[in-house]
């Protein structure tokens, strides 16, 4: 058994011409849209649209263990989590989530990663469902995930963690807005994350007092990104909305103002930023963003847990490998929850990413480098992840690439 071992680890080696000096993993969950009320399970595998077939409590509770007890096994022990937003039900047409349902949600969300994912660090993103008012403000008088959480014995954005002292274990934050919804962390040595409040960019932002807000945060990525330069750091971002075209209407997802300001603040420090990860469509999709004629960046969208589009449900686990003081994503694995039979939840591995799109001459231990083979028929057939009740997805040319 050694043997083979030894010589699967060779020949992973020998494919991709490289050992990482130092590896992280995390897990991408995201777009939950938990209603605890509801009596009826979700179903798995969807014909249609369906409003109402929103994740159920009992359905989550499976999830959440399939997930737990495969980690170390098919799924790579997670360093910590991302838990990109849109935690709670979406609202009826026309109205706002009462606020018994959001706080009860989050709470139970909260709670429940707490328990189930004992020791992994989880760290938050504020999604457009995640407050009473619809794409509206991280925080309405007083209430925002930050608050629910700080005041039922959490810490914050990132579960059990504090600033990033000497002596403090990482995740730890080294700067956070309260009122916005945006901090900054650092994951590993050379390693930080910054967590963007993408609500304040989108084109359906119906909040107060936008224009100041967004401003500052650009303002806030641009000053981290030279800070982290500066020293030498890698940053990954994470959002919940993705910048780019909307795959359903090709409209862009931000406002051309922030789009356009974003692109500008990313192509400044392109050496520094690995790459964007994030949900909101509730597809499995590929973004890129053109750099120069020799980089690309690339956005990577998870999956929803709800399947009210159609998808069926699914979450990503990501490799990044550092190697002489450097992070780049290494790969990433996409799963999926398939139900054969009624009530026979389980967990299938649907792809890898170097798998699909990467070539050894091309890959050098950065997925980055494989996106010129990003294809949108090679992407489509993964944009409904594994439901087979889905009908064929039409993808525009314009939602691959961010401009």
């Amino acid at each position: 058994m050694k043997k083979i071992l030894i010589i699967a680890i060779l020949l992973n080696i020998i494919t991709f011409g490289y050992a990482s000096d130092k590896e992280y993993n995390f897990l991408v969950i995201t777009d939950i849209h938990l209603d605890i009320n509801k009596k009826t399970p979700m179903v798995i595998d969807p014909a249609k649209f369906n409003r109402e077939n929103e994740l159920d409590k009992n359905t989550f509770d499976k999830m959440i263990n399939l997930i737990t007890n495969d980690l170390g096994k098919s799924i790579p022990k997670p360093n910590s989590i991302l838990m990109l937003g849109d935690m709670v039900k979406h609202p009826t047409p026309g109205e706002n989530n009462p606020i018994e349902t959001v706080v009860d949600n989050e709470l139970y969300i909260y709670r429940s990663f707490d328990e189930k994912f004992s020791n992994i660090p989880v760290l938050y993103t504020f999604g457009n469902n995640d407050n009473i008012i619809h794409y509206g403000n991280f925080n309405i008088r007083g209430l925002s995930p930050y608050t629910i959480s700080k005041n039922n014995n959490f810490d914050g954005f990132i579960s059990h963690t504090n600033y990033c002292f000497s002596d403090v274990p990482k995740p730890c934050l080294l700067a956070e807005n309260t009122i916005d919804g945006y901090y900054i962390a650092m994951l590993d040595d050379k390693l930080e994350l910054i967590n963007l409040n993408s609500v304040l960019f989108s084109r359906k932002y119906d909040g107060t007092g936008g224009e100041k807000k967004s401003k500052e945060e650009l303002e806030f990525l641009s000053n981290q990104l030279k800070k982290a330069k500066d020293k030498g750091n890698s940053v990954l971002i994470a959002t919940h909305i993705p910048v780019g075209n909307d795959s359903y209407d090709n409209k862009n997802l931000w406002t051309k103002e922030y789009t356009e300001e974003f692109i500008k603040i990313i192509k400044e420090y392109k050496n520094t930023v690995i790459g964007i990860v994030n949900g909101h469509t509730h597809v499995d999709e590929v973004r890129i963003l053109p750099i120069d004629e020799n980089t690309n960046i690339g956005e990577y969208t998870t999956t929803s847990l709800t399947t009210v589009i159609t998808n069926a449900p699914g979450f990503k686990s990501f490799t990044l490998a550092e190697n002489n003081g450097k992070w780049t994503i290494k790969d990433y694995s996409a799963y999926s929850f398939i139900e054969p039979k009624q009530n026979d939840l389980g967990i299938k591995k649907l792809y890898t990413f170097t798998n699909e799109y990467c070539d050894k001459n091309s890959y050098k231990e950065n997925i980055n480098n494989c996106l010129k083979n990003v294809t949108l028929d090679k992407m489509s057939k993964f944009t409904f992840i594994e439901n087979p009740n889905a009908k064929p997805r039409q993808l525009t040319n314009k939602s691959l690439y961010i401009s």
